[in-house]
């Protein structure tokens, strides 16, 4: 079996580096062929990801945050193989997210999803390209968990930029301060299942997954290979009569378990894609990175990669 492993040495302040260690100890046999490739700056995860792919590699493990593990995504999709065609991927979070592992049933220690990789089992996922500019020259990016638009990207790009602290306390410092500046444009939306509709929203959240900002299960109903998005708003009316930087402090734990959902001003649908236009400039996130600016365009790719997760875990 031909196992690459694409490093972000630096994640989790050095953890990372520790994690390749327990993995050269697990995949010992002479059946294992253990390519490790650390990354050294921007735009290598993708580089190692497509590498990998062309390489014929069984099994890749993406060792660090989200943003590591998007990095390698891209860099399989990129190739324009099938799931059948591509390594098997999984994620051992070793960075300030872990999201995506975390929505898949991942143990919250490296050392033991290290440990248990080889008893894992492997399911189809769909995944996401996001489009930004015109035919000529479109800029595209593929994502497999969630993807914001407004406040929630704003938060991800100030947790992003500061860098000193990690994992959920983070996210609830950054989302208190964003609270402070809110703003909540004309967004036009259009999907095949309703048509174009227009909202005035503080934040837009396209979720295949379940969980982001560091362990909130952000979208409970979110199913990763029924070939649909959870397509959340909130609205002007979730902020109105109080302010915002309250509004936050008093709903954070209905976004840790996924009861915002049921807050006045915020509403749900499923898609199968949606175009975002108006708010011009806002910034696009997708599984922990800034990746564009508005307008954007959101295809689906059913079954798209097949991931590692534990046997017992209920895929949604």
């Amino acid at each position: 079996m031909k196992i690459a492993v694409i490093v972000n040495p630096r994640a989790g302040r050095g953890l990372g580096a520790e994690v390749v260690k327990e993995i050269r100890t697990v995949y010992t046999s002479p059946e294992h062929q253990l390519d490790v490739e650390e990354t050294t700056g921007p735009g290598d995860e993708v580089r190692l990801g497509r590498q990998a792919a062309n390489n014929g590699t069984d099994l890749l493990l993406a060792v660090g945050g989200d943003g590591t593990l998007n990095g390698a995504v891209n860099g399989l999709l990129s190739t324009g193989r099938s799931a059948e065609e591509l390594p098997l991927l999984a994620s051992v979070p070793a960075g300030t997210g872990g999201d995506f592992a975390r929505g898949l049933g991942y143990p919250s220690d490296p050392s033991e999803v290290v440990r248990r990789l080889p008893e894992f089992v492997s399911s189809p996922i769909d995944a996401g390209r996001l489009t930004f500019g015109d035919a000529k020259e479109a800029k595209v990016r593929y994502w497999i968990n969630q993807s914001y638009i407004g406040l929630g990207a704003r938060v991800v790009e100030r947790v992003n930029r500061s860098g000193r602290i990690s994992g959920a306390r983070a996210y609830t410092m950054a989302s208190l301060a964003e609270a402070m500046h809110p703003r909540c444009p004309e967004y036009r939306l259009s999907t095949p299942e309703r048509g174009e509709e227009r909202f005035e929203a503080l934040n837009i959240l396209v979720a295949n997954g379940t969980h982001s900002g560091g362990g909130m299960q952000t979208a409970p109903l979110a199913d990763l290979s029924d070939g649909r998005w959870e397509l959340i708003l909130v609205t002007r009316e979730a902020i109105a009569g109080a302010t915002p930087r309250l509004k936050v402090l008093k709903n954070l734990s209905k976004f840790k378990d996924g009861s915002y959902l049921r807050l006045p001003g915020v509403r749900s649908f499923q898609v199968s894609a949606l175009g975002v236009q108006g708010g011009e400039g806002e910034l696009v996130e997708a599984d922990g990175e800034i990746v564009g600016h508005l307008p954007a365009n959101y295809a689906l790719l059913p079954r798209a990669l097949r991931v590692l997760h534990p046997a017992q875990h209920r895929k949604r």
